[in-house]
């Protein structure tokens, strides 16, 4: 039986612009009888370093799929981080959710041979630890509201399921067999050629204990991006002319493993796509003239989920000139950061309506948040040495 709280996300007001992620005013609580969901995948590092990052960027997406075709219609907020994805979900579909997880980590082990951390710990627990899970909704285009959180919520479940000795309460094993529904997931497109020479993947995590003072260190970050890299069109790492179908039967097998799809059947797909294109031709309920602009529009390249997530088209002397800034900035003890370069994007999608309800997932090439979130880590790890913590 749905719970009062079900339509608790579906009913928050919508935030007009990425600049309005830093008005409090707009973040709620989450009601206590929901749960935060953790998903990554383990040693994800080392597998991108082996060349597996689309493997890895495509389980982290899946796992947001499988749980919103088990959500029944009911508004999910989400994040995705590369190599897996955090929601919070009602009490209600708590164990829909778990069950669509569970197949998903099946299908990590099974078809990619990766191996699937999935925890959900009770909201009411994160909030005993001193933490908060508050959200905010960010339209993102006509397509696509996208979910910010702050209050430190989502970093400490994830504490407590990557802590050993916390761990087991929260933790999900799949013991018998479970199945997901993985329609609408997507992942088509060529890597994204930078249309400045490079795509950087930023992360930067304010690091003061006062929570306006964090505030004001993100607006002083997007302030300074936005003087290095210009305007959010100059800096967009996804140009609509180079976006390309892929017709590689390797790099389509991950989207046909996970949907069990023969792959020339997604072949035949992007075939009729390119013609479509090129010709904006109008079937299926789609203007597919106006696709890929609908795509570049509605894609999640900066984000907010206790820390602030970039994926920007930039050059080495932009790059340059941001890690100075941050640097100062780290030296001064107001954030850690990570960033990593890559001369192209990744493009995941899903896609429930072409016509209507679509977003899609861009991260770095390369490793991209992952290999960014290892630099940020090993600063953080500083910090707490230097603290003698």
């Amino acid at each position: 039986m749905a719970a009062a709280t079900d339509r608790f996300y579906a009913d928050l007001p919508v935030a007009g612009g990425f600049a309005d992620v830093f008005n409090t005013s707009l973040f709620r609580d989450v009601p206590a009888d929901w749960h935060v969901v953790v998903t990554d995948v383990r040693n994800s590092t080392q597998a991108i370093e082996r060349g597996r990052y689309r493997e890895v960027n495509l389980v982290g997406a899946s796992c947001i799929i499988a749980a919103l075709n088990a959500s029944g219609g009911v508004a999910l907020p989400f994040v995705f981080g590369g190599d897996g994805a955090s929601l919070v979900v009602p009490a209600s579909l708590r164990d829909a959710v778990a069950q669509a997880l569970l197949a998903t980590q099946q299908l990590a082990q099974q078809q990619f041979g990766l191996e699937l951390r999935v925890g959900i710990v009770p909201v009411a627990t994160v909030v005993a630890q001193g933490a908060a899970v508050r959200v905010a909704k960010m339209r993102v285009s006509e397509h696509y509201v996208q979910a910010m959180f702050t209050g430190g919520g989502l970093a400490a479940a994830e504490r407590l399921i990557k802590d050993e000795a916390t761990a087991g309460p929260f933790l999900l094993t799949a013991t018998l067999a479970h199945s997901a529904d993985y329609s609408g997931l997507e992942c088509r497109w060529q890597n994204v050629p930078s249309p400045r020479g490079e795509t950087h993947a930023i992360l930067v995590q304010a690091t003061s204990a006062s929570g306006d003072q964090n505030q004001q260190t993100y607006r002083d970050v997007l302030r300074a991006v936005h003087e290095i890299y210009g305007t959010s069109e100059q800096c967009h790492p996804i140009a609509i002319d180079r976006m390309s179908l892929s017709f590689s039967p390797g790099r389509l097998s991950g989207e046909a493993r996970v949907r069990k799809l023969p792959v020339w059947k997604l072949l035949l797909q992007n075939l009729l796509g390119v013609l479509f294109f090129r010709f904006g031709v109008r079937a299926f309920g789609t203007d597919w003239g106006r696709y890929k602009p609908d795509v570049r529009d509605s894609s999640d390249y900066r984000k907010f989920d206790e820390m602030l997530r970039m994926v920007l088209a930039g050059t080495a002397h932009t790059r340059a000139q941001l890690e100075d800034f941050l640097r100062k900035r780290l030296a001064r003890g107001e954030l850690v950061y990570g960033i990593h370069a890559a001369p192209h994007a990744l493009l995941t999608c899903l896609v429930f309506s072409r016509q209507g309800n679509h977003l899609h997932f861009v991260d770095g090439g390369d490793g991209g948040y992952a290999l960014a979130a290892k630099q940020m880590k090993a600063r953080l790890a500083d910090l707490a040495k230097a603290a003698g913590r």
